[in-house]
């Protein structure tokens, strides 16, 4: 877990009109807008587990997997709007970077470990 800040610390600062969040933790949200209040944050509004609330065993938040389906769909579409990418390891991360890519713009992709001094 890497807190916001590091997030917001990588991201171009002429980057930082509209940051669309994609988060699974309601603390990254809060954290978001007591921290960075001046920023303007997009996100998808959807329940969520805050920290490891869910377990391993319950991964659905909302409790219905065609909600969870249509968030990740959504989430694809949504991001081909968007020009750069800061995220952490994960397949997800991956799989966003390829779709944001498809626009054929530019796509700015910073990696949080490699990038953090936390």
């Amino acid at each position: 877990y890497f807190p916001v800040s590091v997030y917001v610390k990588l991201l171009p600062k002429e980057r930082r009109q509209h940051i669309f969040i994609l988060t699974d933790d309601q603390n990254a949200i809060d954290e978001a807008h007591e921290f960075f209040p001046d920023l303007n944050w997009h996100y998808i509004d959807r329940p969520r587990f805050r920290g490891s609330e869910g377990g391993w065993e319950n991964q659905l938040p909302s409790k219905s997997p065609k909600q969870e389906v249509i968030t990740i769909l959504g989430t694809f579409q949504l991001v081909q709007m968007c020009d750069t990418i800061v995220h952490g390891a994960g397949a997800f991360s991956d799989e966003l970077f390829r779709a944001m890519s498809m626009t054929g713009k530019e796509i700015t992709r910073l990696h949080v470990e490699q990038n953090s001094d936390e």
